[in-house]
């Protein structure tokens, strides 16, 4: 579904809920989809305002519903410089996910490189057409 069905979608059921006319419909789990779907273009809008860069305070690439069940999500990273009046340096990093020796999940983490010297990140574009 879109986001302007996800959206319809929440108006028949803030509707429904006022009038509670059809049983059949589990509102919660439908309202917490849409809650979720505009909250990722709330995100996605706020990226788009600040040329696609991402902060990590406000989200992570393994949150995008495109990244999910994903081990290895490539991006680029805005890397706080090492001294203090240096500019910040863009580089290609992996956002991998951690397993034990038995393959449970243990956390996310950036690849070579120090996680709290990233301070936004944002996807790889698209190759271009050849």
């Amino acid at each position: 579904m879109d986001y302007k069905e996800q959206i319809g979608r929440l108006i028949f059921l803030s509707y429904y809920e006022k009038n509670r006319e059809c049983n059949e419909i589990n509102v919660g789990e439908e309202l917490d989809r849409a809650a979720g779907t505009i909250t990722d273009l709330l995100h996605r809008i706020k990226a788009e305002n600040n040329g696609g860069w991402v902060s990590v305070k406000d989200r992570l690439p393994e949150d995008l519903p495109e990244n999910k069940g994903k081990k290895i999500i490539k991006c680029l990273v805005s890397v706080k410089s090492r001294y203090p009046n240096g500019t910040p340096n863009i580089e290609k990093r992996q956002r991998q996910m951690l397993l034990d020796y038995r393959g449970n999940f243990i956390r996310w983490e950036w690849s070579r490189t120090h996680g709290e010297n990233v301070t936004h990140w944002q996807p790889l574009p698209k190759p271009p057409k050849t």
